[in-house]
């Protein structure tokens, strides 16, 4: 399950806005629920199939149900939750549900699909359980043994010496559908459901709990002036997660014209450029966890040796959004690039090494110290070692400069040439994944998925043949 978050900008006005519909915690007894507007229902309940939905802001109140044409079928009181459990069902069509004359929302109810509610499995299960949960997001599980009734279900999350139990809003055998996770730390926790009612439960499945964040920044760098930046930061920090971040509308991009990128965090932070026009106008843009690789759940708890996975934060293979400029010579626009580069590098180790400082002596880190030392001394290398190179860009033995500068660039040409044959399979599996998918949906997100890598994989390409072509016009 993936969740959007948008940023937008204007005017320097940063605007951070929550996904639609997204719920707002408050505490009813010793448990969290979230203020949802409207009504939680699962996604498909048949003709007559036994069902609980809530509305979680009326808890204790009296809702009634009635058809399109306004005739009450059936009229009772929510429990402390706001949920309402359906032990018959309603017949097939559509429904409105209100309360104290205010409506809360429709609930559709579909036609019976042969005899599917007359081979009803006890043994509870999931199907594909999620690897990943954000904290403060609703979920939604699919599976088999659930009861229809919420308040024989309970789904335990256990982590970090801590537990929590989400509350169950919407259940249908197969389905159920979950208030926020409030209280757990980021970091590994084991899943599982229980059926109280035939006192069957799930084994326990590892999931991530994680946050996720963005705030645009400006950077200065010396070569190019102000740079402004999307800077995604995501708990825990020892997880690398894949980001993936979208221009949602205006008129900039994540260099060379990239309306999508993708990145994966180190030490909790993507950074992506983001470039427009001065005095452009207001722009949005969004991120998200993109799915985590199947296994990931199993492995990620391996231990790990001190300073491992270094350095703690990434790097751009290349200077993402390379163009070469008319108004420079091949050799000032390679030589540039590269000074950009190494100047962002020494920011983004730099920014690692003060986070890690700021962790080193805080209390409960006496075990990881090690580890975050190792970091920081590897962060520091690296900016040692790009201070080195800007020193030999900014001297006088023009024979050094330029053979660094030609060493850096084929590198590059080489990193984009086989990011390019990564993304020519990826569009090519996703190609085939379309062929083969059962709904349209899926389909259509395979062919998106394969047009976003063939676009990228051009757009690489591009990159790579003016790097190519001025590092041949600049005789290096």
């Amino acid at each position: 399950m993936k969740y959007l978050w948008t940023i937008t900008w204007a005017l320097a006005l940063v605007l951070l806005l929550a996904q639609a519909g997204a719920a707002q915690a408050k505490s009813i007894g010793n448990q969290q629920t979230a203020s949802i507007e409207g009504l939680v229902v699962p996604d498909n309940v048949q003709d007559r199939q036994p069902f609980s939905f809530a509305a979680p802001q009326i808890a204790g109140e009296v809702v009634t149900i009635q058809t399109i044409e306004g005739e009450v079928v059936q009229t009772t009181s929510t429990d402390r939750y706001g949920r309402i459990f359906l032990a018959a069902g309603l017949p097939m069509g559509a429904y409105m549900v209100s309360s104290s004359g205010r409506s809360l929302g429709p609930v559709e109810i579909k036609q019976r699909a042969g005899d599917a509610l007359q081979h009803v499995s006890h043994t509870v299960q999931l199907h594909n359980p999620p690897q990943a949960l954000k904290l403060a997001n609703p979920f939604s599980l699919s599976g088999q043994g659930f009861s229809p009734n919420c308040a024989d279900m309970r789904v335990g999350l256990n982590g970090a010496g801590q537990t929590e139990s989400p509350i169950v809003l919407a259940a249908t055998e197969d389905q159920l559908k979950l208030a926020p996770v409030q209280q757990l730390q980021p970091g590994d926790a084991k899943l599982q459901v229980s059926n109280q009612a035939t006192r069957e439960n799930t084994e326990p499945y590892n999931v991530l709990i994680y946050d996720i964040r963005g705030e645009l920044k400006r950077q200065s760098i010396r070569s190019h002036g102000d740079q402004t930046q999307l800077v995604v930061t995501t708990e825990p920090k020892d997880q690398p997660l894949n980001i993936k971040v979208n221009v949602a509308s205006g008129p900039v991009d994540f260099g060379h014209g990239r309306k999508q990128a993708e990145a994966t965090t180190n030490h909790g932070q993507a950074i992506f450029p983001v470039h427009a026009e001065h005095g452009s106008g207001p722009f949005q843009l969004t991120w998200e966890v993109a799915e985590l690789p199947r296994g990931l759940a199993q492995t990620r708890n391996e231990k790990q040796t001190p300073g491992a996975s270094l350095p703690a934060v990434s790097e751009d293979l290349f200077p993402d959004g390379y163009i070469s400029s008319p108004r420079f010579r091949p050799y000032e626009n390679l030589l540039n690039a590269k000074r950009n580069w190494l100047e962002r590098k020494i920011l983004r180790h730099q920014d690692a090494i003060d986070e890690e400082k700021k962790m080193l002596n805080a209390p409960g880190n006496e075990d990881n110290r090690a580890t975050i030392q190792a970091r920081i001394d590897a962060n520091t290398a690296e900016v040692n070692a790009a201070k080195d190179e800007l020193k030999v860009l900014d001297g006088k033995d023009d024979k050094a400069k330029k053979a660094l500068v030609k060493k850096n660039v084929e590198k590059w040409i080489r990193e984009l040439e086989a990011r390019i044959r990564e993304l020519h399979q990826i569009e090519e599996k996703e190609k085939a994944a379309a062929k083969d998918a059962n709904n349209r949906q899926d389909r259509e997100r395979h062919e998106a998925n394969a047009k976003d890598a063939s676009d990228e994989a051009k757009e690489d390409a591009k990159e790579a043949t003016d790097l190519r072509s001025d590092l041949e016009k600049a005789k290096l």
